[in-house]
């Protein structure tokens, strides 16, 4: 069975894998189209353990983690409940924490398309009630010109609607 050593060096380094691969493939038992995944006991013998290519289950096991993730680390069970264009501050331990402030899903009027976005410096606080730096914040972003329907999925967008 691949150990997990070897699992990390097929996927982060591909060509110098299928190099390793093709010696392996010379003392294989298994025919090809079938890997080697441990042994088994068959008729008292310890015998190779032949299991088709497309069955492994560490890519499989990979495949499957990366589809319950989402884009930027957030579950979809998390995005899903997550409302449309509700900007909300990121709580300790998301991703992202520290290194923004706010969070949205950010919704297409148009259509179905949704996205994730962060926007905001945690170390600065938001001081919109101060007329002069709403007014100099919006005026350095360019908030005037920008509008749902042309930037719903840009953070800029949804740091200027904050203010």
């Amino acid at each position: 069975m691949e150990n997990l050593q070897e699992t990390w060096n097929r996927l982060t380094f591909p060509k110098q894998s299928a190099i390793l691969t093709e010696k392996k493939k010379k003392d294989d038992p298994c025919e090809d189209g079938y890997m080697m995944m441990g042994t088994k006991d068959k008729d008292g013998q310890e015998v190779p353990n032949c299991v088709d290519e497309s069955d492994d289950p560490i890519e499989e096991g990979i495949s499957n983690w990366k589809n319950l993730i989402a884009e930027d680390g957030f579950d979809k069970e998390k995005k899903d409940k997550m409302k449309c264009n509700s900007p909300r501050r990121l709580r300790k331990g998301e991703p992202g924490h520290g290194d923004k402030s706010k969070v949205v899903k950010a919704c297409d009027p148009n259509s179905d398309k949704e996205t994730i976005k962060k926007f905001g410096d945690p170390s600065m606080p938001v001081q919109a009630q101060h007329k002069d730096n709403k007014a100099s914040f919006r005026a350095r972003h360019k908030c005037d010109d920008k509008s749902m329907e042309d930037d719903w999925d840009s953070a800029g967008y949804w740091a200027c609607k904050d203010w």
